[in-house]
């Protein structure tokens, strides 16, 4: 059977059938923990911010680390980057005195990291992965393997996945394959291709092996030229586009585009959740038919997530890629509840909501409910837990049930007191492991070692024990923003979806979309900075100063996006969806959904478009039938006095009126509510009649 490795992490194992004999890259030094480097890199932006007498906050410089861990990781995708130009850069580009600081302190990184990390015997993560690559093509260069080696899907944006490709280009069974290369695209457009256009990374990487794109030959058959050609000219460059309908005229013309949209459908839904709903409908009918199979591509995690929930709906279950943030689930929202916990141990939600955490068994529900109404709702009467179980304890219990109840309560309070006792007394400056030990001992105990069950936990738990090990690195921290940095060390961490096998609708991002088709493709989420999401802001380096350090642009990512939108598209059977409205804001179409509507529209041909969907998704929520609600005729008793204060109520809400005053229900007060005039006007009155009686002889 052949053996298949994804290109950007290179397994060094010792399969002979694979890499040879001997192991690829024994000589490269191991990869640093991804968690060990964040917290280092942590450590040197504290550092940096104490030198300067700025904010020394450990989550921002967590955040930056993310940020300088993602410049890292840019830097290795490059065959060198001119560090030694950063002091020079600011001056060069007459740039705010800001950047100047921020050059500074990344002129420091490149000269500290590496030797930081060859001290240590280790290498960076990214670089470790380049290194893998270069040896790996070094060895099959003078010791070329027989076995065909075939290289597919990739664009090669990394300098040493274009070397890899070279070497594999030129051996005896080797075999590259540039995934939607345009080998017709005029000369003057080829030219004038920026980063962001799909066919950027393709250009890079045929300058790199040295070839001219027309001598690469066409794997397999054109099955839809129109489409091909009508999607490259709707993502042709900006200067290209003042000729499109002489360009589709020379094509073929109207008949020509018809011919190209043959198969595409859009739909614009006006809100996200008609959106979803309109796809749910479309994969479902797809399944109606045997053996049909349905894709979602999406980036957008929430539309992939609402069309899931819709899909329960049938009982359909989508193979989905999409995974789950640990922050929401129960093992994550457990941890979070301590987290807060830890700051203030009778804070009144929180308590509240770890009460009722599913996982945590410390009390019945009775009991649990008994604690929440008697002490809980309204403003809060205690400061420590101690002082609320002592408040429990007073609580009235006119009868024996409720004694046992009040008797529960407290024991629950007692046990839970005991139990954060640790977290809470952790004061000071201290170490994130000590703090996360307390966390880890504090969850084991309140579920009795059940909050680390099922995926989630064991998500929950690795990033605990890791966080323990490595949390060292970070530096002492005073023990009030311990919390937040646990908060902030789950963001971005997700929990892995359960396989489905042979699922026949699936949900997928555009990574997983690249090398997959089904028979019908829905693109959803096509609104400008959803798909494609907008280019990140830098907070180390300018635009022209990456261009001058040879680090790639942020827009290229943009261009890979387009890349696998062009790929898309080019399907049989397409829908094409977005939302007019996100969040109850206006929406933009998307840029590559704008130009197709553009060029299309300009030669007198229209999109399909299906009505009949929006209006069943409309549908899906409707009552089958309207009916006329009859007025209320309340006949039990009458008022017989009414305050002055409650005739506004009676005449703006009569209903209010007569459910407190007739049937007897008061609103429950919220949870930790802020005092009001009421609580304040009682307490002013306590203290002067305490200051009166401390007077009185």
């Amino acid at each position: 059977m052949p053996a298949i490795r994804p290109l950007g992490d290179p397994h060094v194992d010792d399969d002979p059938d694979v890499w040879g004999a001997d192991v690829v890259g024994e000589e490269i030094a191991p990869p640093i923990d991804r968690l060990r480097r964040r917290l280092e890199l942590a450590a040197l932006i504290r550092r940096r911010d104490q030198a300067e007498h700025g904010v020394e906050d450990p989550v921002r410089a967590l955040a930056l680390a993310d940020e300088l861990a993602r410049l890292l990781d840019s830097a290795a995708t490059v065959d060198r980057v001119a560090w030694d130009r950063l002091r020079d850069l600011v001056t060069d580009f007459a740039l705010a005195r800001h950047w100047e600081s921020s050059a500074a302190f990344l002129d420091i990184v490149a000269q500290f990291w590496p030797l930081h990390l060859e001290e240590r015997g280790l290498s960076d993560v990214s670089a470790h992965g380049a290194a893998i690559r270069s040896a790996l093509a070094a060895r099959w260069e003078t010791h070329p393997p027989q076995r065909p080696v075939i290289i597919a899907g990739s664009t090669g944006s990394i300098a040493t996945t274009r070397a890899l490709m070279r070497v594999v280009a030129g051996l005896p069974q080797g075999l590259v394959i540039l995934p939607g290369l345009d080998t017709d695209l005029d000369d003057g457009a080829w030219n004038e291709i920026g980063d962001q256009h799909p066919q950027f990374a393709l250009k890079e990487t045929l300058a790199a092996l040295g070839l001219d794109r027309r001598e690469v030959p066409l794997f397999g058959a054109d099955e839809r030229p129109a489409r091909r050609i009508l999607i490259r000219e709707a993502l042709a460059p900006a200067i290209k586009t003042a000729d499109w309908l002489a360009r589709l005229d020379a094509a073929g013309g109207a008949p020509f585009v018809a011919e190209g949209v043959a198969g595409l459908t859009l739909i614009e839904a006006a809100t996200e959740d008609e959106e979803a709903a309109a796809i749910a409908l479309l994969m479902r009918e797809a399944l109606e038919t045997p053996a049909r199979t349905v894709a979602l591509v999406t980036p957008d995690v929430g539309l992939a997530r609402r069309v899931d929930a819709k899909l329960a709906r049938w009982g359909v279950v989508a193979s989905i890629s999409h995974g789950r943030q640990l922050r929401e689930t129960e093992a994550g929202a457990l941890i979070a509840l301590l987290c807060d916990l830890a700051l203030d141990p009778g804070e009144p939600v929180a308590l509240a909501a770890l009460l009722k955490h599913p996982r945590v068994r410390l009390a019945s529900l009775e009991a649990r409910t008994f604690i929440e109404h008697e002490a809980l709702r309204g403003p809060r009467c205690y400061e420590t837990l101690d002082e609320l179980g002592a408040l429990l304890a007073k609580a009235k219990a006119p009868n024996e049930a409720r004694m046992r109840l009040r008797d529960e309560a407290c024991a629950c309070i007692a046990a839970l007191s005991e139990i954060l006792a640790p977290l809470a007394a952790l004061r000071g400056a201290i170490s994130l492991s000590h703090f996360v030990d307390a966390v880890y001992v504090a969850a084991g105990a309140l579920t009795e070692n059940r909050a680390f069950a099922g995926a989630d936990g064991e998500n929950a738990n690795t990033m605990l024990r890791e966080a323990i090990d490595e949390g060292e690195a970070l530096g002492p921290m005073q023990a009030y923003a311990a919390p937040r940095v646990l908060r902030q060390l789950m963001q971005g961490r997700e929990i892995a979806p359960p396989a489905i096998d042979e699922a026949r609708a699936a949900i997928w991002g555009p990574l997983e979309a690249r090398l997959q088709r089904r028979d019908l493709m829905i693109l959803g989420g096509l609104n400008e900075g959803v798909w494609p999401q907008a280019a990140p802001e830098d907070p180390f380096l300018s635009r022209p100063m990456r261009a001058a350090l040879g680090l790639p642009s942020h827009d290229q990512r943009i261009g890979l996006a387009a890349h696998d939108f062009a790929q898309l598209i080019s399907g049989p059977e397409i829908v094409l969806t977005r939302a007019l409205r996100r969040e109850g804001a206006p929406t933009l179409a998307s840029r590559w959904l704008w130009r197709l509507k553009t060029l299309v529209e300009g030669a007198k041909v229209k999109l399909a478009e299906a009505p009949q969907v929006l209006a069943h998704a409309r549908a899906l929520d409707q009552p089958p039938r309207q009916r006329e609600p009859k007025a209320p005729r309340p006949t039990q008793g009458k008022l017989k006095q009414i305050s002055v204060t409650q005739v506004e109520a009676l005449i703006r809400d009569p209903y209010a009126v007569y459910a407190r005053r007739i049937l007897g229900l008061e609103p429950l007060d919220p949870i930790g509510m802020a005092p009001g005039p009421a609580e304040r006007g009682t307490a002013v009155h306590a203290a002067i009649e305490a200051l009166w009686r401390w007077r009185l002889p």
